[in-house]
């Protein structure tokens, strides 16, 4: 019977408390919350990110007209092997070539 009055006495200062600090303690779960939401957001958004992008994956060639680096793909490539970033990068190189 002790015991059962103790528990009432702590459950009535714990109703007070929660009356008197309902505010903050409304504003400490909408926290928790926005922390759940955020952290669960990340998790969503992770595996998206994992993938990898075709063209980040490519490698990439250095033009021997400027120098410019250039995904492989657009690269022209002459017969003799050289790689250039443009078709002006080519021509200036012919010119300067003569």
């Amino acid at each position: 019977m002790k015991y059962l009055f103790v528990l009432a006495v702590v459950m009535f200062f714990a109703m007070l408390i929660a009356v008197r600090y309902r505010k903050q303690i409304n504003a400490a779960i909408q926290v928790a919350r926005l922390l759940r939401d955020a952290r669960e957001g990340v998790k969503e958004i992770q595996p998206a990110s994992s993938i990898r992008d075709p063209m980040a994956a490519e490698s990439l060639v250095k033009c021997a007209g400027c120098g410019t680096w250039v995904p492989e793909n657009r690269a022209k490539r002459l017969q003799t092997g050289d790689l250039f970033c443009s078709d002006e990068c080519i021509r200036s190189r012919s010119v300067a070539g003569r």
